[in-house]
């Protein structure tokens, strides 16, 4: 119903004069009844005619904004789901780990003298990790029992010696002493820590 229809006059719609003054493209204006529209126009100068498209922009606009609402949606639930399974592999990677501080903590409250080793589930580095620390273990405790004979083999050999022998920290308390040196200084059992 609007082919050949007579356009408005010069200056009630600034884009239809570019037109008409020899623009050639598209643009987007609102038209006499209020409506935004997309126009694209073209001068055919052999019969100084001006072909004009117009739509409104709600209809030409919608398939791209309806692409960019699902785009949104789509967007936001990969989000969530990448989210997810970034959390759940972190949780899958790193739980020996809270496991580990677990055992540790325990070992600690509960005033164990023998320290247990972790247990190593999987051969990832938490699991060498894990490995070398129950090496460690292992270590210290070898040096616990080597310390402990020694001062088995210690305490021996002073209580051999028939001299006096004794040891005072800086504070003056009794730290070794063999059984001459008690009866020397005359020390009972609650005044020495030996």
């Amino acid at each position: 119903n609007r082919v050949m229809e007579k356009l408005p006059t010069r200056g009630i719609i600034p884009a239809i004069d570019r037109f008409i003054d020899g623009y050639k493209g598209s643009a987007i204006y609102t038209n006499q009844y209020g409506a935004e529209m997309l126009t694209s126009a073209k001068r055919i100068p052999i019969v100084d005619w001006v072909i004009a498209i117009s739509i409104p922009t709600k209809d030409a606009f919608s398939p791209i904004l309806a692409m960019q609402k699902r785009m949104v949606t789509a967007t936001l639930i990969m989000t969530f789901i990448i989210g997810f399974l970034f959390w759940l592999i972190l949780y899958r990677q790193l739980h020996p780990l809270t496991r580990a501080i677990q055992l540790i903590s325990s070992m600690i409250q509960t005033n164990n003298q023998s320290i247990e080793p972790l247990p190593i589930k999987n051969p990832d580095e938490i699991g060498k990790l894990f490995g070398n620390f129950n090496t460690l273990i292992g270590r210290l405790e070898k040096q616990k029992v080597s310390l402990e004979e020694n001062e088995v083999y210690l305490n021996a050999l002073i209580e051999a010696i028939p001299d006096a022998i004794f040891l005072k920290n800086a504070h003056g308390n009794w730290l070794i002493t063999n059984q001459p040196a008690k009866e020397l200084f005359q020390l009972s059992g609650l005044e020495w820590q030996g």
